[in-house]
């Protein structure tokens, strides 16, 4: 309790003893008796754990900034520490609905073999908007690798996700006309168009 009391004390008197001490050595004709117990007051408030915790986590940032500049310098070390964002989102796993849409259900049902993708094509139509825009690898996150990548003109991408069982649930290499949810890619990257299809790629 005593500690507390000459801690706050030394609180009220810290900022009057700074000053004071500050001028000892510029007035000649102050004590040094005086000068002295001014700098007792001041090493006792610096060295109190209820300054030395607050202060130790107030450099806690600056040390964090310190080390990340250090390392960016180092020129090997710069591209790995660069992609340390997106390992840790690479890594998260993907959501189990995106409104209504049940992903679990969706990415369970490869190639609509099973016929789950067929009975989730009005919730997939009413989350259409919340696809649009989306990052290549953030939509094959969230709706599972698709059941067939084309590349096309641009640089252009597609995904396409059957919806219902066909010839190639048998054999991928089949052609199928089962109808299918087609996503095109623009050159960024970025889901630019979502359309349905029956019939042949």
């Amino acid at each position: 309790m005593n500690t507390v009391i000459d801690y706050l004390l030394s609180v009220i008197r810290c900022p009057l003893s700074v000053i004071r001490y500050s001028l000892c050595h510029r007035a000649a004709n102050r004590a040094d008796a005086l000068c002295h117990s001014d700098a007792e007051g001041i090493q006792f408030f610096l060295r109190s754990p209820l300054f030395l915790v607050p202060f130790s986590l107030l450099r806690i940032p600056f040390s964090l900034f310190r080390i990340s500049f250090f390392l960016f310098r180092v020129p090997f070390l710069r591209i790995p520490l660069f992609f340390v964002p997106f390992f840790f989102s690479a890594c998260s796993a993907p959501p189990d609905s995106l409104g209504q849409l049940d992903l679990v259900k969706w990415r369970s049902d490869r190639g609509g073999c099973k016929e789950i993708r067929k009975t989730l094509e009005t919730d997939f139509k009413s989350v259409e908007n919340q696809l649009l825009s989306l990052h290549i690898d953030k939509a094959g996150q969230l709706l599972g690798r698709p059941d067939i990548h084309q590349l096309g003109s641009r640089d252009q991408k597609f995904y396409v996700y059957f919806l219902e069982k066909g010839p190639h649930c048998n054999d991928i290499t089949q052609k199928s006309t089962a109808r299918k949810v087609i996503l095109r890619f623009n050159s960024v990257g970025l889901l630019s168009e979502i359309s349905y299809r029956v019939g042949d790629l």
